[in-house]
């Protein structure tokens, strides 16, 4: 009678093998059914992919001929005001209209047309958002403010301007000595000091800072009134000017 196999037996204790390539064979027929499962959804994504890439490239090279376009235009518009206002109606929201805008509202400003500079400071600003010249139309709109009737406004945008760490220097010891100039005139001493030193602290070797401290000499430590600049009457704001770009 024969004896079973002990289970130390090395062939009954093996378990059965599967055929040489199997493993492979399952592998391919997995993938097999992957693709004809889930594969045209995978080519279908795919073509999205790049679709979404070349359009993604086409956009930009539209819009950079876009803008060579409209920086012909611009460039052709020359110095005529009504049609740089033109140009800035028929492109709302861009850079250049934005521009545009600040050199119509420079040149209101500059003929003491403050009402209307404020105006076109304001229109330019949409276009000139997180642009270099954002913080000049800002100035421009707050001087008008100030020299056009409205000088709460303005002294308050002056301020604002002053007290914004996130601008460029020049401009903030720019604003604070319009608001020095201004209070000076105005005769409030206590206050044109006060905007001296901050001058003198956001720019202390800058070009406003020695405007600020020869102006401060003249001011002593007093609130005296200060005598009115001649040629100038009491309804005018003497001595307050506003650098516009040429000039």
């Amino acid at each position: 009678m024969s004896m079973p196999a002990s289970p130390s037996d090395p062939k009954a204790a093996a378990p059965a093998q599967p055929a040489a390539g199997h493993t492979a064979e399952s592998f391919a027929e997995s993938l097999q059914l992957f693709w004809l499962k889930y594969g045209n959804a995978i080519l279908g994504a795919c073509a999205l992919i790049v679709v979404g890439i070349l359009g993604y490239g086409g956009y930009h090279l539209y819009a950079q001929q876009q803008e060579k376009k409209i920086g012909k235009e611009y460039a052709a518009v020359g110095d005529n005001i009504q049609k740089l206002q033109e140009f800035a109606e028929e492109h709302p929201g861009r850079a250049l209209a934005g521009i545009a805008l600040l050199r119509v509202a420079d040149g209101d400003y500059s003929k003491g047309n403050y009402a209307a500079a404020a105006n076109f400071y304001e229109k330019s600003l949409p276009g000139l958002a997180k642009q270099p010249f954002e913080a000049r139309a800002k100035l421009g709109l707050a001087m008008s403010e100030l020299l056009g009737g409205k000088a709460s406004e303005g002294e308050a945008a002056l301020q604002q301007i002053a007290d914004d760490a996130r601008q460029f220097k020049a401009i903030r010891s720019e604003a604070a000595y319009h608001l020095l100039r201004h209070y000076a005139d105005l005769g409030q001493n206590d206050q044109a000091i006060k905007e001296a030193e901050q001058v003198l602290q956001i720019d202390p070797s800058g070009l406003w800072a020695q405007r600020a401290m020869m102006l401060r000499a003249t001011l002593g430590g007093g609130n005296q009134p200060a005598a009115p600049a001649a040629g100038k009457t009491s309804g005018e704001t003497p001595g307050i000017k506003l650098n516009v770009p040429g000039k």
